[in-house]
């Protein structure tokens, strides 16, 4: 039995302000997992002299995350769709948030890779209930469109903004 109580109501009730906001945060937030899944590639060579990470193993940290949050996915959605998907978002958001800071201030390579565990499972139970709150909230028609493009859009622009970063790092 699933329950929805992310909306309440018709979604063409909400005001355009709100429905703009609600939008925002979602792509916002799909363009946080997509560029977690590749940020670690950015600064992966200073990691791992300052972690003294072993010959060979700091790929393990770059391929940490994917597998994850691919492993999880679908459990992710099913759990938003049980106990909410508004709940599930922000708890994956705030999750997210406590692996990045576990990932950042690691001081060792299992710390780090723990943290990008962490954070691909956050990640997986943030995407699906991102994109169930859009279809949620937003009209079907449209605007539905623009809105998922608009999410995928900013999903797809986090990896050459995450490999701009890296080439300017390496000046």
């Amino acid at each position: 039995m699933t329950h929805n109580t992310d909306v309440i109501g018709d979604p063409s009730e909400a005001s355009p302000a709100r429905r703009a906001l609600g939008l925002a945060v979602i792509c916002a937030a799909q363009f946080l997992v997509a560029l977690d899944l590749s940020i670690a590639n950015i600064a992966m060579p200073h990691i791992a002299a300052e972690l003294g990470f072993e010959p060979g193993s700091a790929g393990l940290v770059l391929s940490a995350f994917a597998p994850a949050f691919a492993s999880t996915l679908l459990p992710g959605g099913r759990i938003a769709d049980l106990y909410g998907r508004k709940r599930v978002f922000v708890t994956g958001l705030l999750v997210l948030g406590a692996a990045s800071v576990v990932a950042g201030a690691a001081w060792s390579p299992a710390v780090l890779l723990v943290g990008r565990v962490l954070q691909g499972l956050a990640a997986a139970f943030i995407a699906p209930s991102a994109l169930g709150l859009l279809t949620a909230t937003v009209p079907e028609g449209p605007r539905r469109e623009r809105a998922l493009a608009l999410s995928a859009a900013m999903a797809l622009s986090a990896v050459p903004i995450a490999l701009a970063l890296r080439t300017r790092l390496r000046r």
